[in-house]
């Protein structure tokens, strides 16, 4: 039976993939770096982005970190429900 530390781990796994949907999506139109809520978003996914761009170079001009950091959270929450 899954514990509530099960539960609250996952939800804090699911509402980081949101942000980092938002982050995403958010990049893709001009919009002011200044603005509190890009602040906002760099803020909290910028920290976990930052070490994974270092480690994987763009791809045809592409920034893959967030698909990646995605794909491991996705994997995470699979673990954490296999236990």
């Amino acid at each position: 039976m899954p514990s509530t530390l099960t539960h609250l781990v996952d939800s804090l796994l699911g509402a980081y993939s949101l942000i980092l949907l938002c982050k995403a999506i958010v990049s893709w139109f001009p919009v002011n770096p200044y603005n509190p809520i890009v602040r906002f978003l760099d803020h909290l996914t910028e920290p976990v982005l930052i070490p994974v761009r270092k480690k994987v170079p763009p791809l045809a001009g592409m920034d893959l970190s967030v698909v990646l950091v995605l794909v491991v959270i996705s994997i995470l929450r699979k673990m954490i429900w296999s236990f």
